[in-house]
């Protein structure tokens, strides 16, 4: 009834790209995110979930009282959503996304602008800081 489910195979396999072999960074840290779900739903650590290498990145929320990812969409756009979105790569909801769509291999530390949504059906553009984490899960510069 409400579509959630995997993403279908054939849409999976046109999603796979062998630049994305080279965007993978082990973590992320977002901040910067304010507004309705800023706080609680999209700030924070987020870790790489296991997946082909070349395949999208997902990017899990490690600490929070929801579960929230960071994921490319079928769109072209990260995006930052719940996983029954993650699990379809979703282009709607979710509580931030990409200013503009991004060509496979961008990691989303490349990513200059993005879309917070502020209020139910209310987005505005914010300065979000999205950083690379080292492998011991602190900021790499």
């Amino acid at each position: 009834m409400w579509g959630f489910g995997p993403v279908p195979a054939e849409s999976a396999a046109q999603r796979k790209d062998p630049r994305w072999a080279e965007a993978r960074p082990a973590g992320l840290e977002i901040r910067g995110a304010g507004g309705l779900l800023g706080d609680h739903w999209t700030n924070g650590i987020y870790e790489l979930e296991a997946s082909d290498a070349d395949a999208p990145p997902v990017y899990a929320l490690r600490a929070g009282p929801f579960e929230r990812f960071l994921y490319w969409d079928t769109e072209q756009y990260w995006r930052l959503g719940s996983c029954e979105y993650k699990d379809q790569a979703k282009a709607s909801a979710g509580s931030m996304r990409s200013a503009e769509q991004v060509p496979p291999g961008t990691p989303p530390t490349a990513v200059a602008a993005w879309m917070v949504r502020v209020g139910f059906d209310v987005w505005m553009p914010q300065e979000v800081i999205i950083k690379r984490l080292g492998q011991n899960g602190y900021s790499a510069g």
